[in-house]
C-alpha cells in the first residue's frame, strides 16, 4: 500500500499508535543495524566464522563454499579458508571439497 509522503506525515502527527508502531518499528530496525556493524567492525572473524558454522549447519555439516562463507560474513574468500585451516589443524571441523563437517 502506497500513501503519500504528506499524508503519512500527518497520520503520524495524529494518531499516538500509528507513531508509536513507526517509532517502534525504525528503532527495532536500527538496533538490529547497530548489532549487525558492532558485530562486523568490532567481532573477531574466528569466532564469527565458527558461530556461522554452528548456526548454519545441518547435523554438523555445513555445505557451502568458501566464498558463499566469506560473502556472508562480510569477508574475503582467502581469509575464511586461512581460518578453516587453522580450524582443521586444531581438530575443530573435517574439510571436504564444498562440506565442512564439525567435530564435538
Amino acid at each position: 500500500m502506497l500513501i503519500p509522503s504528506r499524508e503519512f506525515r500527518g497520520m503520524v502527527a495524529r494518531y499516538e499508535d500509528m507513531r508509536d508502531f513507526i517509532f517502534g518499528l525504525l528503532s527495532d530496525r536500527l538496533t538490529a543495524v547497530m548489532a549487525l556493524v558492532e558485530d562486523v567492525a568490532f567481532g573477531r572473524m574466528d569466532e564469527r566464522l565458527i558461530d556461522y558454522i554452528i548456526e548454519k549447519s545441518e547435523d554438523g555439516i555445513l555445505n557451502a563454499t568458501h566464498q558463499k562463507i566469506a560473502s556472508d560474513l562480510g569477508t574475503s574468500r582467502e581469509v575464511v579458508s586461512r581460518l578453516l585451516k587453522d580450524f582443521e589443524r586444531k581438530g575443530k571441523v573435517i574439510l571436504s571439497r564444498n562440506s565442512i563437517q564439525l567435530k564435538n
